[in-house]
């Protein structure tokens, strides 16, 4: 299965913490998108049992805003089916085509999400514009924002990121390779680093975008001036932005930190 050898990847690229967004979907072989779910659910329990030991894999299920608000539906009732302390299902994510679907009939499922306690990965300010659209994904208060390539630059969304304090994930090779910035000079993780605003490398689909997370931090050391030292800091912060409770992020610090004096 795809999913086993995505983990093995991020596993053979030393990665500790692994969170993986899929969007349930019915096939020739799976007849049921919850039996799609459950079926990545034990790819995930038996790789990590058996060739990835200690690897820590969350899954975030994905809704794609150019589907149905029924698929929306489905996809939350399944994750709330899922959503427990001994479950790899851990929260929602917003994403897809950023100029299709009505984002006011998705709301309704986020916030419901948010209420029962899975977390809230949204993409936002994908392509330019739809500044009502972002300001009402914002209320929602959601734990990570994905992209945000034109957010910033509109002053009333600096202020409202500003006083929130939303985290952004940044996916250099995604970005340049979909043309949503021009150039890794161009791209605004240099506005985050002026800003000293919070923020976490990802690799978005590493398939697609053929890349990997030592790769995206490398990219960053090479168009930012990032330092080991940086890189490492900028590893060691990202464990406070995962959606896995406290004990976890406190078992990862500890892993960090026995690699904190080679930088």
């Amino acid at each position: 299965m795809a999913t086993c050898d995505v983990i093995e990847d991020f596993y053979n690229d030393g990665v500790h913490y692994l969170e993986l967004r899929t969007t349930p979907k019915e096939s020739d072989l799976i007849a049921t998108q919850d039996m799609y779910i459950t079926t990545v659910m034990k790819a995930i329990e038996d790789t990590c049992f058996e060739k990835c030991k200690g690897f820590s894999v969350k899954l975030l299920l994905s809704i794609d805003r150019k589907r149905s608000p029924s698929c929306a539906q489905e996809t939350l009732k399944i994750a709330e089916k899922y959503f427990s302390g001994s479950s790899s299902v851990i929260g929602i994510d917003l994403s897809g085509n950023p100029n299709s679907g009505d984002i006011s009939h998705f709301l309704p499922y986020l916030e419901y999400a948010k209420k029962i306690g899975l977390k809230l990965a949204i993409h936002v300010s994908e392509v330019p514009g739809n500044f009502e659209e972002v300001e009402s994904l914002l209320k929602l208060e959601p734990g990570r924002l994905g992209h945000g390539t034109y957010l910033l630059p509109k002053k009333n969304s600096i202020i409202i990121v500003s006083l929130s304090i939303f985290i952004l994930e940044c996916c250099l090779t995604s970005n340049v390779i979909s043309k949503t910035v021009s150039s890794y000079e161009d791209h605004h993780l240099t506005l985050l680093r002026e800003m000293n605003y919070p923020y976490v490398l990802c690799t978005d689909d590493k398939g697609i975008f053929n890349t990997s997370l030592s790769n995206e931090y490398y990219l960053a050391s090479k168009y930012y001036s990032l330092t080991k030292h940086d890189l490492f800091n900028l590893s060691y912060e990202s464990i406070d932005y995962i959606f896995s409770p406290e004990r976890e992020k406190k078992e990862l610090k500890n892993i960090w930190k026995k690699y904190e004096n080679s930088c």
